[in-house]
């Protein structure tokens, strides 16, 4: 058996929860001493706990010297890239979102599949050895063996909203939560901005977001004229300031706003979903639903690739209505038609869409990993980091020094929290029995709580 400690941290709760407990599920079945927890926690308390592999979230140049100090604490790297699906294009995803530094200190990097990791071959060729097609967790729960997964939410979700249209928005380079160029100000704060073509690049793109965002404010006002007895759900991008879509929009009681949970439950209940170069968009794809892409403004060097390749285009407002009015009308008990070009598309792009499942694959290449060497040397690293935080918390005693709260950490504590609200043990317990129910497996799995967000799988003896 592989008692192997392996840590799997979550960020974006709506997004990737789901995943990552499916993913600790495969792992802990595997004989892994599988640890699923809030991302931060990790970061900041890993030279804490046990020696083991953190599979981490993206391979940034901002990432390398952290990257670097963890390995000192003996923590074997993976990585997989949550942005890495549908970046806006190749050249800003390669500046961005790939360091060849950052890669090589990790074990292996997970790719989504064949673009991305051509992308960075061509980027760091030295180290795409690393690199492997797995898929991702996410793109499992698309597949019709686990949709029934969100039955029950998909149930509640129709009983309360009826008939209606989903609009998902991914707007936050101009409506961020903290502010209009919260956005940017975060990529200059993290080093994420090499020059001035970069710097221009995004204020470009933030005032084609600030187009599209008051033209799909309008657009929900028109589609709720067009078709009153059908209601209007939007769900905005967790980045974005949700309360100000509340202040624009209709309040007519058939127009809400609404992010709770994750996005698939939503896309399977709703009678259309509607976006603009928005990753759900491939979600909605790989879960059979109709998709449409409202581009009113063509900009190729601002728009995701894949989401409006998967997608029905609609290039005007009336267009826009009159494919709405067909999938309103349309007959649901119908399975849309296969497009086998499509297919091919995603196959290039997404891994795993059939076969084993992507946790399968991801786990089998971790079960291959060997632990490094190096103990003296880690004991002392360690030593010395414990020693760093025992005098820092004494310092902080002796001055008797509390954090001051203020309006912009306040702000920030809601950001955090709208992003990962919290884990408790009953939602763990509530989707592992699920996951036992759809597969028939994980039934010698434990669970329980070490910590606050913090959880610790492990098969049965």
């Amino acid at each position: 058996m592989n008692n192997t400690r392996l840590y799997i941290g979550v960020e974006t709760k709506a997004r990737e929860f789901d995943a990552k407990l499916l993913l600790a599920c495969f792992a802990a079945e595997a004989g892994f001493d599988t640890v699923l927890g809030q991302q931060k926690i990790f970061v900041k308390r890993l030279a804490e706990m046990p020696r083991g592999i953190w599979i981490n979230k993206s391979i940034s140049p901002s990432k390398t010297e952290a990257y670097k100090h963890y390995k000192k604490l003996g923590v074997i790297l993976a990585g997989y890239d949550e942005e890495g699906l549908a970046p806006f294009n190749a050249d800003e995803y390669k500046k961005r979102r790939i360091s060849v530094e950052s890669l090589r200190q990790l074990e292996c990097f997970f790719a989504w599949g064949q673009w991305q990791a051509d992308v960075i071959a061509e980027r760091a060729p030295s180290e795409a050895h690393r690199v492997v097609q797995v898929g991702h967790p996410r793109v499992d729960l698309t597949r019709r063996e686990f949709r029934a997964f969100y039955d029950d939410e998909v149930k509640k979700i129709r009983e309360q909203y009826g008939q209606f249209l989903l609009i998902n928005t991914n707007f936050s380079f101009y409506n961020h939560f903290h502010g209009k160029d919260g956005k940017i100000a975060m990529f200059e704060k993290a080093g994420k901005i090499a020059d001035e073509a970069q710097r221009d690049y995004y204020l470009r793109l933030r005032d084609h977001k600030k187009t599209l965002f008051y033209e799909f404010a309008e657009i929900v006002r028109i589609l709720r004229r067009r078709f009153p007895d059908a209601t209007v759900v939007l769900r905005p991008h967790p980045s974005e300031n949700h309360d100000y879509w509340r202040e624009i929009l209709p309040q007519d009681g058939k127009t809400h706003v609404v992010y709770e949970g994750t996005v698939l439950p939503w896309l399977m209940a709703a009678d259309v979903m509607i976006h603009n170069s928005c990753s759900t968009g491939i979600e909605g794809y790989l879960l059979e639903r109709p998709v449409i892409t409202y581009r009113p403004i063509q900009a190729e060097e601002f728009e995701n690739t894949l989401p409006n390749l998967l997608s029905e285009h609609a290039l005007s407002r009336e267009e826009l209505l009159q494919k709405v009015e067909y999938y309103l009308t349309r007959d649901r008990s119908v399975e849309l038609p296969a497009d086998e070009e499509k297919r091919r598309i995603a196959g290039r792009y997404i891994a795993s869409l059939d076969g084993p499942f992507s946790c399968e694959r991801t786990v089998e290449r971790l079960s291959h990993i060997q632990r490094e060497a190096k103990p003296l040397e880690i004991f002392s690293y360690r030593a010395f980091v414990e020693m760093k935080r025992i005098a820092k918390g004494v310092l902080r005693r002796i001055l008797r020094r509390q954090p001051v709260s203020t309006a912009t950490t306040k702000r920030q504590d809601e950001y955090r929290s709208q992003k990962f609200p919290g884990i408790s043990l009953g939602e763990i317990q509530q989707g592992l029995i699920k996951y036992q129910q759809i597969t028939g497996r994980f039934s010698d799995l434990r669970v329980a709580q070490i910590g606050k967000n913090l959880f610790q799988f492990e098969r049965k003896i």
